[in-house]
């Protein structure tokens, strides 16, 4: 919701148009792959379009048309290259690959869910049509492998070109534990962060639904399996690939879970196909029926889990922007009118409870709030707020935050009298 100089209306409905998109190219790799109902395959893609993960992702709009724009790629580059079955030039390969790299390009975590979809489109398939043997079914596997393998290496590559020539510098936003901490202690933190996330129903963004979900898909499928005997044994390992992909960025991260946008497309693919899955093997009319509408009332909760998440971030934007307001006329009341030159300083944080309120990873959070810990505080996020309300100051440093610390002893809290003071070319802001 957030952006300097930018229409944030026109980028949000580019936005969510694309990420309509992709969901309707997601329908067709569905609609190409299985035989089921069209209401069926509308509802499980559902689960995808409503996800709130997709919230956290969109909600940076400096990203959130480019990464859209990659998922289209992602879905047109596994169309193109085809599905087990059907016959594809050497053309229409080479182009699928390069649109797979573009993808990657934008957002890497995309190679999680490119990864996720091939395994997917085998999993549609053999419940359509299972494979003559299990040579046909690895030769499929080692297929698709050797195509994100070639994609990803190309992707690498071009990258570090890129970086050489551009003179970009290394970017350490996501840290690895492996190999900086003991083993045990990384597997304690992975085993940890499994059972918080994927296992007790107290996350925002339903994680736990990959883990119930896919356990429900493994039990039924097992039964079909051994039991009626009337699907191949290899959906249940494209099951448990699905999973370890779904938790595959946890167990390379390992100290903690990544950034929670990290996870779309993965996680909100996964429950589409698991919940495909389930439907496929139900056959009494009454049951599926039934299952759906519990399917249905899942979704429509995500939906209100997102819908909430939005509603947060326009709540935590319009207090920012009065709270910003205020500040930028008591600034005026000191008879300052070009600020450019006075470096603001922001003590303490101002959350902004709504009754609304539902924190996400970042949404959430605000200017004002997000970073308390830094040699600053807030401040440099909150002058970057200000300055995208129109009003600009200067960066101030970690010597200038000390400095402010010892006067805002005797400061008051913010909207007090006290609670902004002008200590040479520095503009103090005191809040909680």
């Amino acid at each position: 919701m957030y952006g300097i100089n930018l229409n944030t209306y026109f980028i949000n409905a580019l936005t969510y148009l694309l990420l309509a998109f992709s969901a309707i190219l997601l329908l067709y790799i569905i609609d190409q792959t299985t035989e089921k109902e069209k209401w069926t395959q509308t509802l499980a893609v559902l689960f995808y379009i409503v996800s709130p993960i997709h919230f956290e992702q969109t909600s940076f709009v400096l990203q959130s048309v480019g990464v859209m724009f990659a998922y289209n790629l992602m879905f047109i580059s596994v169309i193109m290259i085809g599905f087990p079955g059907t016959s594809v030039s050497r053309q229409r390969l080479i182009l699928g690959i390069t649109l797979l790299v573009a993808s990657f390009s934008v957002y890497p975590s995309i190679v999680i869910g490119a990864a996720l979809l091939f395994v997917a489109v085998l999993h549609f398939h053999e419940l359509k049509t299972p494979f003559s043997s299990i040579r046909v079914y690895f030769y499929h596997v080692f297929k698709y492998i050797a195509i994100l393998v070639v994609s990803l290496l190309s992707y690498l590559l071009l990258n570090l070109i890129v970086k050489y020539f551009a003179h970009v510098p290394k970017n350490n936003y996501i840290q690895f534990a492996w190999g900086k901490q003991e083993p045990l202690l990384i597997l304690k933190s992975i085993a940890s962060q499994f059972l918080h996330n994927f296992i007790l129903p107290s996350q925002t963004f339903g994680f736990y639904f990959v883990t119930l979900f896919g356990l429900v898909a493994f039990v039924l499928t097992f039964v079909h399996v051994v039991i009626r005997r009337n699907i191949p044994w290899t959906i249940l390992l494209d099951i448990v690939a699905e999973f370890v992909l779904a938790i595959s960025l946890l167990i390379l991260v390992g100290s903690w879970l990544g950034p929670i946008r990290s996870y779309t497309p993965t996680v909100p693919l996964i429950i589409t196909i698991y919940v495909l899955n389930i439907m496929c093997l139900l056959s009494n009319k009454h049951v599926i029926l039934l299952i759906g509408l519990c399917f249905s009332v899942v979704a429509l909760a995500q939906s209100k889990t997102t819908s909430d998440l939005e509603q947060t971030s326009i709540l935590k934007y319009n207090s920012e922007a009065s709270l910003a307001n205020r500040i930028v006329n008591r600034v005026d009341e000191k008879g300052i009118f070009n600020t450019s030159d006075y470096k603001l300083v922001v003590l303490g944080t101002e959350e902004f409870g709504t009754p609304l309120t539902r924190a996400g990873d970042m949404v959430g959070f605000t200017h004002f709030s997000y970073g308390a810990k830094s040699p600053t505080g807030v401040s440099l996020l909150a002058k970057d707020f200000l300055r995208s309300q129109g009003s600009y100051f200067a960066n101030a440093t970690p010597s200038d935050y000390q400095k402010a610390q010892r006067v805002g002893g005797n400061m008051q809290r913010f909207p007090a009298k006290s609670g902004l003071q002008v200590v040479g070319k520095m503009i103090i802001v005191k809040l909680q």
